[in-house]
């Protein structure tokens, strides 16, 4: 893989329900129960293996080598 196609880092409140932790509730999609969540992303599973190769953040990074080549942008903050 090269750090030119496109990525998608999964989070692990993506697989976590409001039973997990109701004081998580504040984040999108912890009011969702768990069962349906999982169900949810068996289907988008589906959909991205079978147009993309999943692999570890960790390869990725390696991948990308020279943070120097990434895009940077400077944030402008209004006072």
């Amino acid at each position: 893989m090269t750090s030119t196609e496109p990525s998608l880092l999964l989070h692990p409140l993506d697989f976590l329900g409001q039973e997990d932790d109701p004081d998580l509730g504040f984040f999108p999609a912890m009011n969702m129960p768990l069962n349906k969540k999982l169900e949810l992303m068996d289907g988008f599973f589906e959909l991205l293996l079978a147009s993309f190769r999943p692999y570890p953040i960790g390869a990725y990074l390696a991948d990308i080598g020279d943070p120097g080549s990434l895009r940077q942008y400077q944030p402008e903050f209004s006072h």
